[in-house]
C-alpha cells in the first residue's frame, strides 16, 4: 500500500477520516459539485505530499488533455533540444532512444521567451527522428506575457489544432483569465477567473468548465475569502457548486503564518489544473512549511476544527512543529498529535524531515515517516526520497524515489541527466536524456519579481537587502517566538542591528520576503 505522506497542514487527514469526509460530500453535492470536491482532495493530497515535487512519470503538464511537453515559458533554463532515451535497468536489453524536442527562442537574457515546441517520435526502423509528432506554439503580448498556447498535431501531412490556451490580463499586468479548449470543435474546456484587491494580491479565485456547443459556462469551484499579512495568506477559504448557480462552502484554512517560508495557498492550488512552465527534468522538491495553521470543514451551517498545527521550538538547525487532529469524527476533540522535525541546511533551507507519534499505549513516542532531498555540488537535485516506518518490522520503507545523475561539460553546462523513478515498489520509469545547447537564464518569473537577497548572513552590525524594490521599504525583525524585537524602514537598503542580542530571527520585509538571519555578537 502506498503511504500516505503528511504535513503540519494536514496530518489530521488521516486516511479513513478523508474518505469518510468526501464520500459523505459525495452524497450531498451535485455532479457539478463532485468536481470541484475531487479537486478539493486533490489539493489536500498535494499539501499532505509535504514536499511539493515534480515527478517525470508523464513528463511535465499534467493538463487535461495530458498532451506531452518537456520544458515550456518561463524558462529558468535554455535548452536548445533533448533526446530521450528509454533505459532498461534490470533486464540486458540496451537503452533506445524514445523521442526528442527541440526549442526555438525569442529575446534574449532575462527577455528569452520560448515560441515553439517541436515533438519527434523516434522510428525504430529508419533509425531516426524524422518523424515530427506534433508542436506547440506560444504567442506573447508587447509585455511579454503569454497570450495563446496552442498545440498542434501533424494529421495527413497538415498541421491540425487540437488544443488551446487562452491568458487575459489586466491593465496592471495580473493574470485575469485562463480559458483552455480542446476537443474536436473546441466546445469542450475549462476557465479559471481570478480578481485581486487594491494592493494587487488575489482575492478570490473561479473554475468554470464547458461541455459541449450548447452548455454554458458553468462554475464548479471557488476560492474566496483570501486574507493577507505582509502580503502572505493568512486564510483561505474553499466552496463547491451547489448545482444551482451557487457556491456552497466546503472547507478554509485560518490562522495562516509562515515564519519558517512561504509558497503560495491559492496558486498551489490552481496549478492542479494550470500547466507549470517550470522544467520539470531537474526536479524542484522543497520542502516549505506554514508555522502555524488551523484547518476547519464546514457542516451543517456550522465550523468544525480538523486540526491545529504550529511552531514549537528549535534545537539547533531542528525547527519542531505540533499537530493536534481529531482522530474520531467531525467536530470530535483534538485528541492525537503528530512531531515534526525539520532540518535545515547552511543555505537556510529545510533538506530532511522526520515524524513520530505516539504508540498505542499513548506513552511511547515511535517514528512515522522521513523525507530527503540531496543536491549534488552544482546544487541540481540529486535525490529524493520519502519512506514511511514499518512498526512491525521496524524499519524504515521507502515508498518513493527519485534519482538524477548529472554530467556536465564546458563551464559546467549539464549534459546528460540520468533520470529514475521508484514507486510502488519498484523501478517505474528510468530514462537519460541527452540535452543540447544547454544554457541557465538566471532569471525569474513575475511572480517571484519581489525577491531578494539578504547579506551578510550571519550579519554583526548591519544587513544590506539587494532588492528589485527601487525604494526603501519597511521592515520587521521577529524574535522566534513571535515577539517584534525591531522594525522601521531600510536606510538606502542597510538595516541596523544595534541592540540584537546574538540570535536566530525572521526578518519580514514590505515585498512579502521572509528570511532567516542569524546575528552573532
Amino acid at each position: 500500500m502506498k503511504n500516505w505522506r503528511l504535513t503540519p497542514f494536514s496530518i489530521c487527514f488521516v486516511r479513513f477520516k478523508i474518505l469518510f469526509l468526501f464520500f459523505a460530500v459525495f452524497l450531498v453535492f451535485p455532479v457539478l459539485g463532485q468536481r470541484g470536491v475531487e479537486m478539493t482532495e486533490r489539493f489536500v493530497k498535494s499539501i499532505s505530499a509535504k514536499i511539493n515535487v515534480n515527478t517525470l512519470a508523464n513528463f511535465g503538464v499534467e493538463n487535461i488533455s495530458d498532451r506531452e511537453t518537456m520544458i515550456l515559458q518561463p524558462l529558468d533554463y535554455r535548452i536548445d533540444s533533448i533526446i530521450q532515451h528509454l533505459v532498461f535497468p534490470i533486464f540486458s536489453t540496451p537503452e533506445r532512444p524514445q523521442r526528442a524536442f527541440g526549442y526555438s527562442f525569442s529575446g534574449t537574457g532575462s527577455n528569452t521567451r520560448v515560441t515553439e515546441e517541436r515533438i519527434y517520435t523516434y522510428h525504430v526502423m529508419n533509425g531516426d527522428f524524422s518523424g515530427q509528432q506534433s508542436r506547440r506554439l506560444l504567442d506573447y503580448n508587447q509585455n511579454r506575457q503569454l497570450l495563446s498556447e496552442r498545440l498542434e498535431e501533424l494529421q495527413s501531412d497538415s498541421w491540425v489544432e487540437v488544443e488551446r490556451i487562452e491568458y487575459a490580463y489586466n491593465q496592471n499586468g495580473h493574470l485575469v483569465s485562463l480559458k483552455e479548449f480542446f476537443h474536436t470543435d473546441f466546445s469542450v474546456g475549462d476557465s479559471i477567473s481570478y480578481r485581486y484587491n487594491a494592493d494587487g494580491l488575489i482575492e478570490s479565485v473561479d473554475f468554470y468548465e464547458k461541455l459541449g456547443t450548447f452548455r454554458n459556462w458553468s462554475r464548479f469551484l471557488s476560492i474566496t475569502n483570501v486574507t493577507y499579512e505582509n502580503r502572505n495568506e493568512t486564510a483561505v477559504e474553499i466552496g463547491v457548486s451547489d448545482g444551482s448557480g451557487g457556491i456552497q462552502t466546503l472547507m478554509r484554512l485560518v490562522d495562516l503564518e509562515w515564519d519558517l517560508g512561504y509558497y503560495p495557498i491559492v496558486d498551489g492550488f490552481v496549478s492542479l489544473i494550470v500547466p507549470s512552465y517550470s522544467p520539470k527534468l531537474f526536479g524542484n522538491a522543497k520542502i516549505t512549511y506554514p508555522s502555524k495553521v488551523t484547518i476547519e470543514d464546514y457542516v451543517g451551517g456550522n465550523w468544525y476544527t480538523r486540526s491545529k498545527s504550529e511552531f514549537v521550538g528549535q534545537t539547533g538547525n531542528v525547527y519542531a512543529l505540533n499537530e493536534a487532529y481529531a482522530s474520531g469524527s467531525i467536530g470530535a476533540p483534538l485528541t492525537d498529535s503528530i512531531f515534526l522535525y525539520l532540518h535545515e541546511n547552511s543555505s537556510g533551507d529545510f533538506y530532511y524531515v522526520f515524524a513520530e507519534v505516539y504508540d498505542t499505549s499513548g506513552t511511547t513516542m515511535v517514528p512515522y515517516f522521513k523525507d530527503s532531498i540531496v543536491h549534488d555540488a552544482f546544487g541540481n537535485e540529486a535525490l529524493y526520497r520519502s519512506s514511511f516506518f514499518d512498526i512491525d518490522n521496524q524499519r524504515f520503507v521507502t515508498t518513493l524515489k527519485e534519482e538524477r545523475g548529472f554530467s556536465y561539460g564546458v563551464n559546467n553546462a549539464i549534459t546528460e541527466i540520468d533520470y529514475s523513478h521508484y514507486e510502488r515498489g519498484f523501478w517505474e520509469t528510468n530514462f537519460r536524456f541527452e540535452l543540447f545547447g544547454f544554457n541557465k537564464i538566471s532569471t525569474e518569473s513575475i511572480l517571484r519579481s519581489n525577491a531578494c537577497k539578504v547579506y551578510p548572513n550571519p550579519a554583526n552590525e548591519f544587513i544590506q537587502i539587494d532588492s528589485a524594490y527601487e525604494n526603501d521599504q519597511s521592515y520587521k525583525i521577529m524574535g522566534m517566538d513571535g515577539k517584534v524585537m525591531k522594525s522601521g524602514k531600510t536606510q538606502r537598503g542597510f538595516i541596523y542591528l544595534e541592540g540584537l542580542p546574538s540570535g536566530l530571527y525572521i526578518l519580514h520585509l514590505e515585498n512579502g520576503l521572509r528570511k532567516k538571519v542569524v546575528v552573532k555578537n
